[in-house]
Formats: structure tokens, C-alpha cells, sequence
């Protein structure tokens, strides 16, 4: 019995070989195993105030990514029905983000299930909404708000392209994600939403967008309705709602989606202090045959935060 197969490699020609990872001999295993236990205990002395209380899914991510791919840690044992080879398959962790061999096969598995299943043959756009750095802790004490921010994105969405294909009862298809990190690991809460550039009627007919929406228009009536829930859940208070509408602290990007092979084709923005964001529209769409890139890397959404290093 082994721990691998001993068939030659797909290269040559030959079968598929399974060869086992060795995440304890990676960077990020190194630099998790050695620093938890240090990060858990000093936690709430050290980042309680600033980020929240260290949740229970964040430590049994931790904890089983620890454990993931060892093993001493649990396994299968899997046998060949025709040469009755065995080997001996370690148990994953399955958990979300923090593991890179996980969290790229739920990408790959989420990325054929969207684009096989749930997506409809229509342009679509991703489209990033953000919420002022003033008001992201009250996301962090409060992740019932996060369900919250995610339907004000989507009513945002929804009112401007049923104004822009003249359906005042149509619905876009949408899949919307909450992030609550930037690229720095940093307190950034935002929403990724993939949605289709047009809406659909009660007959199925799909009414594609015929002009692009007034970017200062969304990004006001994203405003509205963020403060409008944040009001009613007494997160905020009302001066808090005229500070940010007088600064115009909301911001939104738009990109189409999918991404030729991972490379960004959307216009990046930029502000000057106390300016309104502006919003630069990217190129036209991607040629249907370029389509197929971006579908294979996924959604921004599931992509793993590092690479098996």
C-alpha cells in the first residue's frame, strides 16, 4: 500500500496519477501553524475593538486547514478494482477562503455550476458596489446587516436597468456577493454583483439594456437605500446620513463579465478628496468566443485568497 500511485504521468500518455499535496511544507501552512495560536490568544486584547470577535467559523477554518491533506489527520484508503493497488487519500478540509486547494476546486465546481446552470445566454456585467469606510464596522458587529446591504444592491440594480429597457415590472437575473475584506486583508465591505445587462419579462423574454445607467443616479439611490435600512436597525444615527450624502462617500465600479483569461477589462475610477466618485465605462463587450476565460477562472467572488505556494 502507498500514499501514491506509481502510474506514469498524463504527459506520456499514460493514465492519471494521483500525487499527494505536502501543505505542510508551504509558506502558508508554515506561517498559520506557527502564528494562530498566538493570533488566538492575543485576540480580543489586541483586535476585539477594531474588527469583532473572532467568529466560530473563522477558527475551524483555521483548525481545519491545520488538518487538511495529513495523513495522521484522517484518510481513505481506496482501492484499484483492476491491479488491486491501494493508496491512502488524506481528508480535505472543504472550508471556505483560507485553504488554496479547496478553495480552487469550490471555485472550479462553482464556476461550472454558474455558468452551466444558472447563468442565461445574455451580456452580463459585474459590478462592484462600495460603502464608506465610516459605516463598515457596524457590517462587522452586525453581519445580520450584511443579507441587507446585499438586497439594497440588488433594488439599486434592478430600478435602474427596468428604467433603461422601459420594463417597469422586469427583473434582472443577479448573483450577488458580500465581501467584507479588501486586497490588503483590510475592513472593506463591499458587494460583488453579477448581473445580467438587461431584465427579463413574465414570458422569459430577455429585454437587453439599450444605453448604460446614469452611474451618479445608482450610486445615489444605493446611498438612499443603505442608510434607509442602517436607520431602521438603529445602527446609525442621522447625522451620520447628512455627513456622507454632503461628501458623496459611495462608490460603484462596472466591468462586463466574464474577464478574457482573468485580465481586467473594465475602466478603472479614482476620486480627489471631497469629490463625487466618477465611474469610467469600460470597452465594449468581448467577442463570444473570448467568453470562455473568465468562465474557467470563475467569479471574483469564489476565487481563493492565496495560490498553493
Amino acid at each position: 500500500m502507498s500514499t501514491h500511485a506509481s502510474h506514469p504521468a498524463p504527459e506520456t500518455g499514460g493514465p492519471a496519477v494521483y500525487r499527494p499535496r505536502q501543505p505542510q511544507k508551504t509558506v502558508l501552512y508554515q506561517v498559520v501553524s506557527q502564528h494562530y495560536p498566538e493570533l488566538k490568544e492575543a485576540w480580543d486584547s489586541r483586535f476585539l475593538d477594531r474588527y469583532g470577535p473572532l467568529r466560530t467559523v473563522a477558527q475551524k477554518t483555521f483548525d481545519g486547514y491545520l488538518a487538511c491533506g495529513l495523513l495522521e489527520r484522517g484518510f481513505a484508503r481506496i482501492r484499484c478494482e483492476s491491479c488491486h493497488e491501494e493508496l491512502l487519500l488524506a481528508f480535505s478540509c472543504k472550508t471556505r477562503n483560507l485553504c488554496p486547494s479547496c478553495g480552487k476546486k469550490r471555485q472550479l465546481l462553482f464556476s461550472q455550476f454558474v455558468s452551466g446552470e444558472v447563468l442565461e445566454p445574455v451580456r452580463h456585467r459585474q459590478v462592484v458596489l462600495t460603502i464608506p469606510k465610516r459605516i463598515r464596522p457596524f457590517f462587522t458587529w452586525n453581519r445580520k446587516l450584511l443579507s441587507k446591504l446585499a438586497r439594497a444592491g440588488y433594488l439599486t440594480l434592478r430600478k435602474a436597468l427596468r428604467d433603461v429597457t422601459d420594463q417597469p415590472d422586469g427583473h434582472p437575473g443577479c448573483l450577488a456577493c458580500v465581501q467584507t475584506f479588501g486586497a490588503l486583508l483590510d475592513l472593506n465591505v463591499h458587494l460583488h454583483v453579477l448581473i445580467s445587462w438587461g431584465t427579463f419579462d413574465d414570458t422569459g423574454t430577455f429585454h437587453e439594456a439599450s444605453r448604460c445607467p446614469d452611474p451618479v443616479a445608482l450610486q445615489e439611490d444605493f446611498r438612499e437605500r443603505v442608510f434607509r435600512f442602517l436607520l431602521a436597525e438603529g445602527a446609525i444615527e442621522p447625522d451620520v446620513v447628512f455627513e456622507h450624502a454632503r461628501l458623496g462617500a459611495f462608490r460603484l465600479r462596472s466591468e462586463h463579465w466574464p474577464v478574457d483569461r482573468g485580465v481586467r477589462q473594465g475602466g478603472r475610477w479614482s476620486r480627489r478628496p471631497h469629490e463625487p466618485p466618477r465611474v469610467l465605462h469600460p470597452r465594449p463587450d468581448l467577442a463570444e468566443e473570448d467568453r470562455g476565460g473568465g468562465r474557467r477562472q470563475g467569479p471574483p467572488q469564489v476565487r481563493p485568497l492565496s495560490s498553493q505556494t
